[in-house]
């Protein structure tokens, strides 16, 4: 895995070295070096994706930039997988990097919801060689499940460089179930959006 933002040296340089199964955290960083040049996608980006290279969001504090992620998309280079990259210190950032959030802000930007939720569930699975015990609701399958509702109406949401989107849309967790159980006791859910 590498992660791509404000690194040194050529980006596409970095990408030709990644063979299929390496992924590339950060995808649409607005941290310098990023995938998207001049409003276009660099060759490099592209080539990587069809060797089979992992494209990955990895939202966290400082790598969900809306001005790379919508031209990158509007040019085909699609994200694989949805994580938050939610850590000590991007817990409390604007951007609001827990998963629920960031698969609302990608749904909020065209995708079909079940290919959100694919990107966020079976799709990391299966970069992990773990699809037969995550990421699935298969017979057999742990019965780790969370439950959201959807929440309808405006809502505002703001990447990681303070750039704002509206939407209409987001999913609110509702209920985290572990190996067939409810986990936690009944209270209220802990996250503070919107």
């Amino acid at each position: 895995m590498v992660h791509i933002g404000d690194v040194p040296g050529e980006l596409g340089e970095l990408l030709d070295l990644l063979r299929p199964g390496d992924i590339v955290a950060h995808i649409y960083s607005g941290q310098g070096n990023n995938v998207v040049q001049n409003g276009r996608v660099i060759a490099a980006a592209y080539a990587a994706k069809e060797r089979g290279v992992i494209m990955e969001i990895a939202h966290g504090m400082a790598s969900f930039d809306y001005r790379v992620a919508e031209p990158a998309i509007q040019q085909g280079l699609l994200p694989d997988c949805i994580s938050s990259d939610l850590h000590a210190y991007s817990i409390k950032s604007p951007g609001m990097p827990f998963l629920p959030w960031v698969m609302s802000k990608v749904w909020n930007m065209g995708f079909p919801l079940e290919q959100v939720v694919a990107m966020a569930t079976i799709n990391p699975a299966k970069v992990i060689g773990k699809v037969d015990k995550l990421g699935t609701l298969q017979v057999g399958a742990p019965a780790d499940v969370s439950l959201f509702q959807i929440i309808e109406g405006p809502v505002k949401f703001v990447d990681t460089g303070d750039n704002f989107r509206e939407g209409d849309k987001y999913l609110k967790p509702f209920q985290t179930i572990r190996a067939g159980r409810p986990f936690g006791p009944p209270r209220p859910a802990p996250f503070s959006y919107p």
